[in-house]
Order: structure tokens, then C-alpha cells, then sequence
């Protein structure tokens, strides 16, 4: 504890303030209380229903001028009781550390642990709801005139200090090269491209990494005063997985919001991920397009069935067909229903057979009714019910028992205060 108020001191101590510069102290305190009964995985017939409360907690220090922004953000996440009590044990880590000078007009470097945010976080996102979020060892450059947005950046990862190259033994990419290029394209429509090269280190060896490439295009409408909106997105995926097998794979997205009135609107989508074959023992090739550093928990459902693609579907694929309505009350409430269909979008092997036979596509059906109430500027307060409606194909793939009821519900308190300004 003692060493903690230190660091905290020295940070404070060493960000002298100018009559130019600005300082903001700002904190972040989350805690979630979960009910889970078919959470992630089917119960089974001796599996009872947890209660897991957690907590994340965060400092964050913001120190900008005109030529420089910097920020260091301390972060706690801990479940209620996972450690003993006068127990000394650490726990409180770096979530972001970065420096960004400004190098000329409109171009600036940023170094450091940061969060990476893109588009519709399909490729790179925050993974916010998760109480470790999802930060890079990396540097990106930021250039940004008036006429469109261009980043790239990249990483290159090592497990500890060495004067040789040895093997990455950390469950990440080793390398990272992103380029991505955002721009109005015509009165209320934003495109971006984006490419991204992450490289996994094959397994024994030093040297060799298997770089796997995915690359596409990001389009979103906000047309005032209209009925509707669009998003969609396309991503191909190429080049080798972490065991050097040659993928060739896709995901594509679309959906459509309607608002016919102030208060409500509707939106309905579809999001498709390409799968293997599994039925076909003679195609090597990974159709099945992969997860990258994306925000899970927002895609494919809250109960988070499909979280890591394609380990939760068996390299099978994955079609969400979904619809949503947002009401928008007073006090500053919102309410939010979605009902999600997923069905595999290619075959897989029914091991209820002797003989290769492909299992049916369809997944289950979830329902997600969620909560919101932004109680002040500084307090926000979420709450949810979800259920999932399983089939025998979705047991395959989890375990469990798909006719046990299995439901989720949450409530989390978020209270991010700025501690001081200046």
C-alpha cells in the first residue's frame, strides 16, 4: 500500500503545470453483481446458479499542451473476495501509459500501453465490459487534417528482456501492423479501410512467424432529420493461422435502424462469419474467419456464447441474425430489447452418427433485455436479463444440457468522477 501512495505521489510530482498546459485527475469505480445460471455454457444436472460480484477501479492522469498529450491510467480488477483479508498481495497494474508528441501539423506519435478503438471494434476495440480491458504495447502514428483520419501503427512483443531471440511464450501476437484510413465520403456517410497484419510465433521456434492479414471496409450513415441509418462492414482474412495453416475467410455485417419517432427506434441486422466445412476431411485450408482484438461482449448476444471465434462454433462458422429496439424515456432512461437467431453457416459433424452426417445449423435462440439510467454526470447505472433458448447442435459445441433453462442477469454501478481540472 504504502509503495502504491508513492507511485501515486511521483506521477503527481513530475507533470509540472505551465500556464498552457492542462491537468485532469480523473477516476473510474465499477462494481457488477452477476447472476449466472447458463452463462457462456449450458448447466448440467448437478450445476447450481453463481453469484459473482467484481470490481474494476480505476486513476487515470491527463497531462496535455499544445505540443504534448500523455496519460497514465492505474487499474484494479478483482472479484469480491478473491483475496484474503490483510493479505498483501499486488494488484493494481498499468491499463494505459502513453506519450504523444506533436511533430508538425496535424501528426502526432503516440507511444506507450494504449487502448486501441476502430470503427465498430471488430478488428480493434476496447473489450470494455471485461474488467481487465484489452490494451497494446505500441506505437502509433496519428495524422489528421481536415480532409481525413490516417493511423498506423504496430507493435513487436517479447516475453522479458533478451540479448538473443527466443520463443514468445505468451498467448498474443508478437508482431502487430495496422493502417487504417477514415474519411467522409458524401453528406452523412463515413468510410473507413482498414488492414491489419498480427503475427503469432510458431510454436519451438525462434524465428519463424506466421503472419496472418485482415483487411476491409467500414461504412456508417448519420443523416439528420431521417428515418433511417445504415452500418456495414466487410473484412476479408488471409495468409496463416498460429499453426501455419493457410486461411481464407470473411465476415460481413449489415444493419438498418429505423426511427420513426423521437423516442423509439428499431434496428435490424445480420453478421456473418465464414466456416469450414468439417463434413469435407479433404479441404486443409481455414475457411473459418478468426476473432482479432475485438470488444466481444457488445456482438453475437450479452450472454457471450461466441466470444472467441472459431473456437465457439468448432470452426464452423456463425450466422446472428438479429433484431433490436431502443426506447428513450424520460430522466435520461433507456431500455433495450434484442433478439438474436444464430444458425452455423456451414457443417458440422453430428457425433450422434456412426458416419459423417452434418448436424443442424440452427444454434439457438437469445433474448436480451437490458436497462439504462444515466443518474447524474458522473453515475451511470446498467441492468440486464438474458436467456438463452438452445438447441442439441449448440450442446455439441458447449457441453451441458440444452433443455435446462439458462439465464443471465446482471446490475453494475459506474461512477467516473473528475477528481480535478486545471
Amino acid at each position: 500500500m504504502k509503495k502504491n501512495s508513492c507511485f501515486l505521489i511521483c506521477i503527481c510530482a513530475l507533470m509540472p503545470l505551465s500556464s498552457q498546459a492542462q491537468f485532469k485527475l480523473s477516476a473510474e469505480i465499477r462494481p457488477r453483481i452477476e447472476y449466472r445460471n447458463g452463462y457462456k455454457t449450458f448447466r448440467t444436472d448437478s450445476s447450481n446458479p453463481a453469484f459473482v460480484a467484481s470490481q474494476r477501479t480505476r486513476l487515470t492522469f491527463d497531462y496535455n499542451t499544445e505540443k504534448i498529450r500523455s496519460s497514465v491510467s492505474l487499474q484494479d480488477a478483482r472479484i469480491w473476495g478473491e483475496t484474503p483479508a490483510k493479505a498483501d498481495a499486488p494488484s493494481i497494474h498499468i491499463y494505459q501509459a502513453w506519450i504523444e508528441p506533436k511533430v508538425a501539423d496535424n501528426l502526432w506519435i503516440r507511444a506507450g500501453r494504449q487502448m486501441l478503438r476502430y470503427d465498430n471494434e471488430k478488428l480493434l476495440g476496447r473489450s470494455n465490459w471485461g474488467d481487465v480491458s484489452l490494451s497494446h504495447d505500441a506505437a502509433v502514428v496519428r495524422f489528421e487534417p481536415d480532409i481525413a483520419k490516417i493511423h498506423l501503427g504496430g507493435a513487436y512483443n517479447n516475453d522479458k528482456s533478451k540479448n538473443f531471440e527466443s520463443e514468445y511464450t505468451i498467448d498474443f501476437y508478437k508482431t502487430l501492423a495496422f493502417l487504417w484510413i477514415s474519411k467522409e465520403i458524401g453528406p452523412g456517410i463515413t468510410g473507413s479501410l482498414i488492414a491489419l497484419a498480427d503475427g503469432h510465433q510458431k510454436e519451438g521456434s525462434d524465428t519463424r512467424v506466421f503472419q496472418r492479414y485482415t483487411y476491409g471496409l467500414y461504412l456508417v450513415s448519420a443523416f439528420d432529420s431521417s428515418l433511417f441509418n445504415f452500418k456495414a462492414s466487410f473484412y476479408k482474412q488471409n495468409g496463416k493461422n498460429q499453426t501455419g495453416t493457410k486461411i481464407n475467410a470473411f465476415n460481413a455485417e449489415a444493419s438498418l435502424l429505423f426511427h420513426p419517432v423521437k423516442s423509439i427506434d428499431f434496428i435490424a441486422a445480420v453478421d456473418y462469419y465464414s466456416g469450414n466445412d468439417l463434413l469435407d476431411t479433404l479441404d486443409q485450408t481455414e475457411n473459418a474467419f478468426g476473432s482479432v482484438y475485438n470488444t466481444a461482449h457488445s456482438v453475437l448476444g450479452y450472454m457471450d456464447y461466441f466470444t472467441s471465434m472459431p473456437n465457439h462454433t468448432k470452426g464452423a462458422g456463425l450466422i446472428d441474425f438479429y433484431l433490436r429496439m431502443n426506447t428513450y424515456l424520460p430522466r435520461k432512461i433507456s431500455l433495450e430489447t434484442t433478439l438474436h437467431y444464430f444458425m452455423l453457416s456451414n457443417k458440422l459433424p453430428d457425433p450422434a452418427y456412426s458416419t459423417l452426417q452434418a448436424a443442424d445449423k440452427y444454434l439457438g435462440t437469445e433474448i436480451d433485455l437490458l436497462f439504462k439510467w444515466q443518474v447524474t454526470k458522473d453515475i451511470n447505472l446498467t441492468a440486464g436479463y438474458c436467456t438463452m433458448f438452445g438447441s442439441k447442435t449448440l450442446e455439441i459445441l458447449k457441453g451441458g444440457a440444452h433443455e435446462k433453462y439458462a439465464d443471465w442477469a446482471f446490475i453494475m454501478l459506474t461512477f467516473k468522477p473528475v477528481l480535478f481540472s486545471k
